[in-house]
């Protein structure tokens, strides 16, 4: 009987440790979906982070572009402006 009732302490002693060892493995669980979600999402913000650095970079060279045709029509500005002649 006494070893009975030590087999029976025992195998309490294992459910016990094997319920914990299970929580342990749900909260494991848990907190790698929470890293997946959270770098599923850093992803999507450096996507979007070099999408905008493109448009950026895109904008830059149009402001460049559209800067120099400006200097260039101001400069014919200039030379038209330089022709003509007041009555004095």
């Amino acid at each position: 009987m006494a070893r009975a009732a030590g087999a029976g302490g025992a195998l309490e002693s294992i459910t016990r440790v094997v319920d914990e060892i299970a929580d342990m493995n749900n909260r494991i669980a848990g907190a790698a979906e929470e890293q997946s979600t959270t770098a599923v999402e850093i992803n999507r913000n450096v996507e979007n982070i070099t999408d905008i650095s493109s448009e950026t970079e895109q904008g830059g060279r149009l402001t460049a572009e559209v800067g120099e045709e400006l200097a260039g029509l101001a400069t014919r500005m200039q030379e038209l402006v330089a022709r003509f002649k007041t009555a004095s």
